[in-house]
């Protein structure tokens, strides 16, 4: 018997489920516009409120990049979960929903309720992401110029306007990479074992209030 060895017929089994099964958060009928929109221009966001059909729709290889996403997502979630259940003043709420404004709606990664004696109860807003090795590296300084270009604008402005939703302490947005660093890059470049495959960016109430303000007004 011959086999054709050409084309692949096992490894993108899974790419093929996640694409059937990708419907977005439920959203109430009132609302017109999800906190995903933030970023977006006038045109995108215009569309997406119509309800226009994409011209470019998302390929096997988008819905990979996605699944990977998800999954990642799902055992973090479970892992601050487990880490909550172990502490005796952490409380986790994943997927917390929220208003934003009169036609808004959200779904915040995680919501983390923390009472720390020397300071109080704290409310930590947290919104998670992945990143290709090449981005990751870029958001962390690993480049030229060894110039850190931070979180996305368009994560920034999500999380602000969740963080202002629930009126959070702090705002968290984390990033995982797909593609870690290694260790003679991450010694180059003074990184640590975390660094090479995750990091944080901390906003205070301050700093977070000015950006979800502005994107607010401007998708409303």
């Amino acid at each position: 018997m011959r086999i054709n060895t050409k084309q692949p017929f096992l490894v993108h089994k899974l790419a093929e489920e996640w694409s059937e099964d990708n419907e977005a958060p439920s959203m109430p009928e009132d609302k017109s516009w999800r906190g995903s929109m933030a970023g977006s221009c006038a045109r995108q966001v215009a569309y997406k409120l119509l309800d226009v059909p994409p011209s470019n729709p998302i390929d096997l290889a988008g819905f990979w990049n996605m699944g990977l996403g998800s999954s990642i997502h799902a055992d973090v979630e479970a892992s601050l979960h487990r880490w909550a259940d172990s502490q005796p003043n952490v409380e986790v709420i994943a997927e917390h929903e929220m208003e934003l404004g009169l036609h808004g709606y959200g779904h915040a990664d995680m919501l983390v309720m923390m009472d720390i004696p020397w300071v109080g109860k704290v409310k930590v807003l947290f919104e998670l992401k992945t990143v290709g090795g090449f981005g990751y590296k870029n958001m962390i300084g690993i480049n030229k110029e060894r110039a850190c270009e931070g979180p996305r604008w368009s994560a920034l402005l999500q999380g602000a306007m969740y963080a202002k939703a629930v009126d959070a302490d702090l705002l968290v947005i984390g990033y995982l990479a797909r593609e870690g660093l290694s260790p003679y890059m991450a010694k180059t470049y003074n990184k640590s074992e975390v660094d090479r495959f995750g990091a944080e960016w901390h906003y205070t109430k301050e700093e977070y209030m000015v950006v979800a303000d502005e994107e607010t007004r401007g998708l409303t």
